[in-house]
């Protein structure tokens, strides 16, 4: 080797250059004898060609020699490619403020103490400005362990700050910023040329926060400038990131002060643009002023709720497939309880940077109500979107560390695929979420897909839901009650009748409830439909109190309807506008409103057993939470399912199972009311376990109004 080649250790500045004291290595620089040069070389091209992009250097650590890429030699006038003690000679060109971690990481480098390394820092180009840099690299031991090669990249922002853009750049960014106004659904883009930090602002952002113009150098720090001051921080550390290649995207929110003095909220999407050597060389994004925005959610800058359902219409017009998930948070409110809201809305964000950065490349992103968020996705099969969501749940049950807090979170998801464009968006949303409480109730946060399977009647799944949801818009139209005797157990005499939901239509016929009720039960609209069951019922019932008062009508409640604040003086009205006594009413409530809060649900019969109505525990063991309602809650009836009684004729373990409900029931001060009895040996049978009265079609079949009369007056 040409000894021109070594660089002098004389030439450093003895002042500004460190000792370097690293066990194994040859502190007297000898040569490097000529084979371990040569296995130098090799390493170096090797890792040169797997490298792609930065700038490559690799060092023999017995020998402290090194070789470093040509082209960072000469951008940075390194004294050779070939160095002996290089490490301080490449500290002369890192910033002052950024020596002691950069010396640190060397030392550490040579004594082997981590096989991989990584460090952002400042360095020194030609033009003797600071420009940031991130060297990645790793160590290679020998036979015995100890450290023997230390290789890696660095990855150097060339910059050209102070630089006039050349007009071919320019039109470059010109025509890109057109692109990106084209494809955004908002006015305030921007774009900003990297290596000349030179950028172009939409018209709109100039005017709206008097920008000195629509182009402008050094636009960070000018914008900088109007971030409030306690967002400011934040922001810094953000642009630092992105220009250190910690991260290839902004989604950030902030405020922005205007002209007058007072801050707009603005959330900040924006995305790192490489080039083929892997440098930024654009970044750019939207912004969005949520004073005018309605369709962005300030606590995320996704889109929100108004965007989702406005997106779907139109979806559905221009007949688009599409899939359609639903992703949320279970128990979300005990992470506010326990951590606090700050905490809370920074879980939200992580969702929301999580589906944006790692769902298909084609897809939206919207959070809906309190903890859910959908994607709209195009081309994805449903075993795609199982194994995305997987993914997800995986990742995020991993746990999240938020301001020194580990969180972990378990997932809820629904889905459903988008082909049959006889429907609105309304009706998807009630579908998905008939999906969702299905995953967060009973599949335990499994991804739960709602299919548009056909039925005997060849009508789309969809197509009928859709239309019957029209009819509650309509005046309900196509509903109708049918009533199903209820007898006492003993005398078998009608002592009251439960009102059953009916729809019927000329192409699809009489549907039976268990097809709409349940996907529609958790539909806003449900709550007007049971406003119009509860009114009819009570219509109905009372031309049977002239003859028979002691008759109570039993009438099924949604926990969309108690969950209404005015639930009860609705019922209260209903009763003073029918005129039909308090105590002649029994409302009937399902398993299904588990989902609420225990203290309102119990608040809510407590107030409507203080007017006198009676309240019932429909389907009595279909659940997991029957015990658990009976204890706590107030009940003046437990209604047991046909279920637990079909081969109780023949079953001593449901006759057991019969006979202990009944006890406990009795226990807790309620009677108990047998559905599904068939025969008279099922009867016979249930007499003998204090059941009080029975249901079934023994008795009757559902029947209209007029029927009931007939048939018992």
């Amino acid at each position: 080797m040409n000894t021109e080649e070594l660089y002098d250790d004389n030439q450093i500045n003895d002042d500004n250059s460190r000792c370097y004291n690293v066990q194994g290595v040859c502190n007297d620089t000898n040569e490097i004898p000529a084979v371990r040069k040569l296995q130098l070389d090799a390493f170096f091209d090797t890792l040169k060609l797997i490298s792609g992009k930065g700038y490559v250097f690799f060092a023999d650590i017995k020998y402290d020699f090194s070789r470093w890429e040509k082209e960072i030699v000469d951008n940075y006038e390194l004294p050779s490619e070939y160095m002996y003690k290089a490490g301080e000679i490449w500290e002369q060109w890192v910033h002052p403020l950024d020596r002691e971690k950069y010396y640190r990481l060397v030392q550490a480098a040579f004594n082997g103490e981590n096989d991989k390394f990584e460090l952002s820092y400042q360095v020194k180009n030609v033009n003797n400005d600071y420009v940031p840099c991130t060297c990645k690299g790793v160590i290679i031991r020998d036979q015995n362990g100890e450290p023997e090669y230390f290789g890696g990249v660095l990855y150097v922002r060339e910059d050209a700050r102070g630089m006039k853009i050349p007009e071919e750049r320019k039109k470059k960014l010109d025509s890109m910023f057109e692109a990106l106004a084209i494809i955004s659904d908002d006015s305030n883009v921007y774009l900003a040329d990297m290596h000349y930090d030179y950028c172009r602002w939409s018209k709109g952002l100039v005017e709206e926060f008097e920008i000195p113009s629509e182009y402008m150098y050094n636009i960070t720090e000018t914008w900088e400038e109007l971030v409030h001051p306690d967002d400011k921080q934040i922001y810094r550390e953000q642009m630092d990131n992105i220009f250190h290649f910690k991260q290839d995207g902004l989604n950030l929110k902030y405020r922005v002060r205007r002209p007058d003095g007072e801050y707009n909220l603005c959330s900040d999407l924006g995305v790192l643009i490489k080039n083929e050597k892997g440098y930024p060389e654009y970044f750019g994004g939207r912004i969005y002023n949520h004073t005018h925005h309605r369709y962005y959610d300030m606590v995320t800058g996704l889109h929100n709720q108004n965007s989702f359902f406005e997106d779907i219409s139109n979806i559905v017009l221009n007949k688009k497939e599409v899939r359609i998930a639903i992703i949320g948070i279970s128990k979300f409110s005990e992470i506010n309880a326990v951590y606090g809201y700050s905490v809370g809305n920074k879980v939200l964000q992580e969702i929301g940077k999580y589906l944006i950065e790692n769902m298909c490349n084609r897809s939206s992103t919207y959070r809906l109500d309190g903890s859910r968020f959908a994607v709209v996705l195009e081309e994805c099969s449903y075993e795609k979107i199982c194994y995305l969501y997987d993914a997800m749940r995986k990742y995020f049950r991993d746990g999240l560390t938020i301001d020194g807090a580990l969180v972990t979170l378990e997932l809820n998801a629904s889905t459903i695929m988008l082909n049959d464009f006889d429907i609105d968006s309304q009706t998807i949303y009630s579908c998905l979420n008939f999906a969702y409480i299905e995953s967060k109730n009973d599949k335990y946060g499994e991804l739960v897909e709602f299919k548009n399977d056909s039925r005997n009647d060849e009508k789309l799944r969809f197509t009928k839901i859709h239309k019957i949801r029209n009819s509650i818009t309509k005046g309900n139209k196509g509903f109708y009650l049918l009533y199903q005797p209820i007898v006492n157990a003993d005398t078998e005499e009608l002592i009251g009748a439960e009102a059953l939901l009916r729809w019927k239509d000329e192409m699809y016929g009489v549907v039976p409830p268990d097809e709409f009720i349940p996907v529609l039960e958790s539909d806003p609209l449900f709550v007007d439909l049971g406003d119009w069951i509860l009114k009819t019922a009570l219509e109905d019932a009372k031309k049977i109190l002239d003859k028979r008062p002691d008759f109570v009508i039993n009438v099924n409640l949604s926990y969309v309807q108690i969950a209404q604040a005015d639930f009860t003086d609705k019922v209260q009205k209903l009763l003073k506008e029918t005129g039909y006594p308090a105590k002649n009413l029994c409302l009937e409530i399902t398993e299904r409103c588990r989902m609420l809060d225990l203290n309102l649900l119990s608040n809510v019969i407590d107030v409507l057993r203080g007017c006198g109505i009676r309240v019932a525990l429909d389907d009595y063991g279909t659940g997991y939470s029957s015990i658990e309602l009976l204890k706590n809650l107030p009940f003046d009836t437990i209604k047991i399912d046909r279920s637990f009684v079909l081969k109780i004729e023949e079953d001593d373990k449901e006759r057991i199972l019969v006979n202990n409900i009944a006890s406990t029931a009795s226990m807790f001060g309620a009677r108990t009311c047998v559905e599904g009895i068939e025969n008279t040996g099922m009867r016979d049978i249930l007499r003998k376990y204090g059941v009080y009265s029975f249901q079934g079609y023994y008795y009757s079949k559902p029947i209209v109004h007029e029927e009931l009369i007939g048939k018992y007056f």
